[in-house]
């Protein structure tokens, strides 16, 4: 993400990135692969929430930033820096779904859940596979 990406992106959110996810934008603008879902550039991003919050979409949060959604794209990897703990709990948001309220969290944290993945695939619990993303292995087990 460059200066100016970085300046758009100041003013469409109301709120200070989550360290982690400044740094992901930072080194790595989109395209990396979360499971099933692809990282969103800051464009992608800000796009997004124009959407969500223009249509209305059920359940969205204003405090919800994505980073991460499936190809059409209508479930999104969200970090809600107003869950109170600190860099935010990451959720799945689904646009027709929203969350649940009574649903857990994918990870306390981005940080966290960045950690967890790539733990995950230094133990060959993954594979990526062209247009599809990081598949978990048949067979494969958290040790």
């Amino acid at each position: 993400m460059n200066d100016v990406d970085f300046q758009r992106m100041s003013k469409g959110i109301d709120t200070k990135l989550p360290g982690a996810l400044d740094t992901l934008l930072s080194e790595v603008n989109g395209g990396l692969w979360f499971e099933d879902k692809k990282s969103m550039t800051s464009d992608e991003i800000l796009d997004a929430i124009a959407s969500c919050e223009s249509n209305k979409a059920h359940g969205w949060k204003q405090s919800f930033i994505p980073f991460a959604c499936d190809d059409v794209p209508s479930t999104y990897l969200v970090v809600d820096v107003g869950s109170g703990s600190g860099e935010g709990q990451v959720f799945e948001f689904d646009i027709d779904d929203g969350v649940e309220d009574d649903a857990e969290p994918v990870a306390p944290s981005l940080d966290n859940y960045l950690e967890v993945l790539r733990d995950d695939m230094l133990n060959g619990r993954y594979e990526y596979i062209e247009d599809c993303g990081i598949v978990e292995k048949m067979g494969a087990s958290r040790k």
